[in-house]
């Protein structure tokens, strides 16, 4: 018979810094926070400690990595183990029982591994561990935003990924322009997915959304994943780009998804709003940044069905008090990014 584990208990009384030790992963004191802890982070290559542990509440976090949860996460994410494995693991590091109380069966010979007892400041075992913190709790002069990553996700452009792009479209020169590449098998967020960098108004890197590579994605898989706390209401795709070619063009392409933006991006500006809907922020994003460049004329593209069609109109009666917009409508099942170029521009000249 399994031994019987109480995950409640092991994510609350676990050992972070036997966990840590076990990994052989140097925590220091970071000081920002009480129980906060600092050490290099084991899910990316890390030349200074990027990785945030609070001993306390037993829970990590990088964000680097846009990746972070509690004890057991981290061991699952390391291990690529179950949660069971992970919690009977951390149990033994941390010399506690998996499941007080509650009758198990030992294993002949082997005794519990002894670590020094956790520091703690009066924990509460009532209360359930937290969530990670995640750059969505940051607020700058009142107003939320994301926060700026400090390091480049490592990601590899491989030749399957190189091929698959380029059916879709996407070409070398996007793919360089745009940063993509395959994330690391360790992200525990978007491992093996096409990582596709998003920049806030200023250019500056807030997160990773990975996409399935493949044309079906798994039914219990989404065929896109962005990090825990990222907001992607804050921000729209591509616009540190389109405000650069105000000179050459009066009229801005609102798009649907991520690949029609890279797609046409060299001929026309473009954005995306990352879905079907527009928020307040981000209207606000284009009309100061868009509107401010001197683009006067949004024709928003949705994908060719019936919510592709409706979320573009829905974006383009939010965006028509500040802009000349217009929507186009594609045919039943058409994508924007499986249209030719020329035959794009046709249909846009028609309703120009």
């Amino acid at each position: 018979m399994a031994p019987r584990v109480d995950f409640k208990h092991v994510r609350q009384h676990g050992s972070f810094e036997a966990v840590a030790a076990a990994y052989n992963i140097d925590l220091t004191k970071d000081g920002t926070k009480p129980g906060q802890y600092k050490g290099l982070c084991p899910f990316h290559e890390d030349s200074k400690p990027s990785l945030k542990v609070n001993i306390e509440r037993n829970i990590y976090n990088c964000y680097p990595c846009n990746d972070g949860g509690n004890i057991l996460d981290f061991v699952m994410a390391l291990d690529g183990v179950d949660i069971r494995t992970a919690a009977l693991k951390v149990a033994d590091l941390s010399g506690i029982d998996p499941a007080p109380g509650k009758a198990n069966r030992s294993r002949p010979g082997k005794s519990k591994k002894q670590t020094p007892p956790k520091r703690t400041a009066s924990p509460e075992p009532s209360s359930p561990p937290p969530a990670a913190e995640t750059p969505a709790d940051e607020e700058l002069d009142g107003e939320p935003y994301n926060r700026v990553l400090t390091f480049d996700l490592k990601t590899e452009l491989d030749d399957p990924l190189k091929v698959w792009l380029e059916g879709r479209g996407i070409g070398h020169w996007a793919q360089k322009e745009f940063g993509l590449g395959r994330a690391g098998k360790r992200s525990k967020t978007i491992a093996d997915r096409l990582a596709i960098p998003i920049h806030n108004a200023q250019g500056q890197c807030v997160a990773y959304c990975g996409r399935y590579v493949g044309d079906d994605a798994p039914a219990d898989e989404p065929k896109y994943k962005l990090p825990p706390g990222f907001r992607k209401d804050l921000e729209v795709f591509n616009l540190h780009r389109a405000v650069k070619q105000i000179d050459k063009f009066k009229i801005l392409l609102a798009f649907e998804s991520y690949f029609s933006v890279m797609r046409f991006y060299r001929e026309a500006p473009c954005v995306s709003f990352m879905g079907r809907s527009v928020s307040p922020r981000q209207v606000d994003l284009m009309v100061e940044h868009i509107k401010g460049a001197g683009f006067q004329k949004v024709f928003v593209v949705g994908d060719g069905d019936e919510p592709g069609r409706q979320g573009a109109r829905d974006i383009s009666g939010a965006l028509a008090p500040h802009f000349w917009t217009h929507v186009l409508d594609l045919k039943e099942g058409e994508k924007p990014h499986r249209l030719e170029w020329d035959e794009l521009a046709n249909r846009l000249r028609e309703n120009w």
